[in-house]
């Protein structure tokens, strides 16, 4: 049994491809941006600073963490964050 296919012009087929594709990443992106992850990456000076803000927030053996406070606590609510290390570079996809 033969099947006859229309033949398309390989430069229009692929400009229609891509602009759905672009269509359909805004759309993803539009829609990521509308439900928030309530996370935050941060970068730091040293590795220091970095085990300062851990060992601050970090969930002691009383049950409570008491991260310093600042003019921003009560907006921010430090208490309530799961502060972790980055994993390595190689394993986070960008």
């Amino acid at each position: 049994m033969c099947y006859f296919v229309d033949k398309v012009d390989a430069i229009e087929y692929y400009a229609e491809e891509e602009a759905r594709l672009r269509n359909q990443v805004d759309h993803e992106r539009a829609a990521a941006l509308r439900k928030p992850l309530g996370i935050a990456f941060v970068t730091l000076i040293s590795v220091e600073a970095a085990q300062k803000i851990y060992d601050d927030h970090k969930p002691s053996y009383k049950c409570s963490n008491n991260p310093p406070s600042s003019s921003v606590s009560c907006h921010l609510k430090p208490h309530y964050w799961v502060i972790q290390f980055a994993p390595s570079p190689k394993d986070i996809y960008w």
